[in-house]
């Protein structure tokens, strides 16, 4: 009989390893829809009190234009989007792959394999099979993370700074001061 504490253990010990805390800072890819339609697509290098700075895509397959400075006084709507979402499909699979395991393990247990050829091959594709469902499963969760960001009405104080403070925390250099900050 195995243990109730064990699943739980098992599961804490995948999370903590597919969770550690990385020394890559977390990119974001952004559309910007202009007011008169032009269209920019790349990586958010950085905003200031005017401009939006849109690095160049990572593999260039885009179909709009790439890069450049947008005025923030001219954007219609911002999209932001991470640019890696593998650890999310990573941790699906691991975690997918553990529980069928487990599953199978307690099933032959309940009534065993006359061999254990039949058992290894039963394991292997229980395994395989709740990895792949556990992959894809985090895959569709990680990619409902787009954020839509527009600019608050116009008549409002200020929206140029409004939208640049909302876009700041997603920067990559914002990500990489915070990085390289001296923690105490």
């Amino acid at each position: 009989m195995i243990s109730p504490a064990l699943p739980t253990l098992l599961l804490l010990l995948t999370g903590s390893l597919t969770m550690a805390q990385s020394s890559d800072v977390d990119v974001y890819l952004v559309r910007v829809v202009m007011q008169n339609g032009d269209r920019f697509q790349g990586v958010l290098d950085d905003v200031d009190a005017t401009d939006l700075l849109i690095g160049s895509a990572p593999d260039g397959s885009w179909h709009w234009r790439s890069g450049g400075r947008v005025p923030l006084e001219l954007v219609r709507k911002i999209v932001l989007k991470r640019a890696n979402n593998h650890r999310f499909t990573l941790q699906g699979a691991i975690a997918g792959g553990l529980l069928t395991g487990l599953v199978v393990v307690r099933s032959a247990r309940k009534s065993p394999f006359r061999s254990s050829v039949l058992y290894g091959l039963n394991l292997a594709m229980g395994i395989g099979g709740g990895a792949a469902t556990g992959a894809l499963l985090g895959h569709a969760i990680s990619n409902g993370g787009r954020r839509v960001i527009r600019p608050p009405k116009r008549d409002q104080a200020d929206p140029t700074e409004t939208l640049r403070r909302q876009l700041l925390t997603y920067t990559y250099r914002f990500r990489q001061e915070q990085l390289n900050y001296p923690q105490p």
